[in-house]
């Protein structure tokens, strides 16, 4: 399905979000702002599945996956789109990053909010992201993990598996939105299928504490996020186009993107000599490609936050005589 008009765009966002019960509010924001919508105008594709996910006519999202590009949200071709480093995304992983205060979505307070973390960055300081301080990382922030993810398929429930912290987010399949949704760190997701190649996530009542991007961006509890992941034809990419509003953090509806490989793609392309691949931190041995998620229990750690090393003042005491 590709969409060329303001129409057709429409329409994809009223069957996106018709099982959500704020979808009045949301077609209404975004149908007023057609740049946003057309943001989310991206080319879905079919998908080549297994016999038992081709049976039950919906995408076999099997396996483990792995961002990449790695790093940020990209912009969307037009359209307001999400904060991002004005230096680029080909940063080295140790240098931090920081937002753009300028970009239009923004509300003054949300600007501000970035500004104080780019002023404490530039006089040296580390702000810790929800990851370092051991939180859950919540929606959309998570889509930034670079890390092997997994996909639970049950009849009535999705049950996303991120190998950083071992965290988890349920998805309700064919559901609705309760009307007195307490906010958490993963909020409260519905989702359905449509057809043999997408899985639409709908996601409301996330707490305000949780990330938004790797920037600093605040949000609110009334943010609502629908996420659209579309596996590509050979099965070895799955899309993830995404619309965000909040009215009390941005002065609009804005879209981006992610993608996501199959960890054995990117072992492929490692071996090929794909230099982006090999530095993906994400990475795994070739011997546990396949295999299940690796333990990372964030309260074990003992790196340093700031540059990812175990360093003298991180290590673990090591007694040199017994005290009894």
């Amino acid at each position: 399905m590709d969409f060329h008009d303001l129409a057709q765009a429409q329409e994809w966002i009223e069957h996106t979000i018709q099982r959500s019960p704020w979808r009045r509010r949301f077609v209404i924001g975004i149908a007023a702002r057609a740049l946003c919508v057309c943001a989310l105008a991206w080319p879905v594709h079919g998908f080549a599945q297994t016999a038992d996910a081709s049976a039950q006519g919906i995408p076999d999202f099997a396996g483990n996956w792995i961002r990449f590009p790695w790093r940020h949200f990209e912009p969307p071709p037009v359209g307001p789109g999400p904060v991002i480093d004005p230096r680029g995304h080909d940063l080295p992983n140790n240098v931090l990053d920081v937002g753009d205060p300028s970009n239009p979505i923004l509300k003054p307070h949300a600007a501000a909010a970035i500004q104080r973390r780019n002023n404490l960055i530039a006089a040296g300081g580390f702000p810790l992201r929800a990851w370092a301080r051991c939180r859950p990382i919540g929606v959309p922030g998570v889509l930034n993990l670079g890390e092997p993810v997994q996909f639970l398929q049950a009849s009535e429930q999705i049950t996303v598996l991120y190998q950083r912290d071992s965290q988890v987010r349920r998805v309700d399949l064919n559901g609705k939105h309760p009307n007195n949704a307490q906010p958490s760190w993963y909020g409260h997701s519905i989702g359905h299928y449509e057809g043999a190649n997408v899985l639409v996530i709908d996601t409301i009542a996330l707490d305000d504490r949780a990330d938004t991007d790797r920037l600093g961006t605040p949000h609110s509890e009334k943010m609502h996020v629908v996420e659209r992941y579309t596996l590509d034809p050979d099965g070895s990419f799955l899309t993830v186009d995404f619309a965000v509003e909040d009215p009390e953090t941005f002065t609009t509806a804005w879209a981006a993107r992610v993608r996501y490989r199959r960890e054995q793609e990117l072992h492929r392309l490692t071996e090929e000599g794909d230099e982006l691949a090999a530095a993906q931190p994400g990475m795994r041995p070739a011997s546990q490609i396949g295999k299940a998620l690796s333990e990372k229990i964030c309260a074990e750690n003992n790196r340093n936050a700031a540059s990812g090393t175990v360093d003298e003042l991180n290590e673990i005491p090591v007694a040199t005589r017994r005290e009894f």
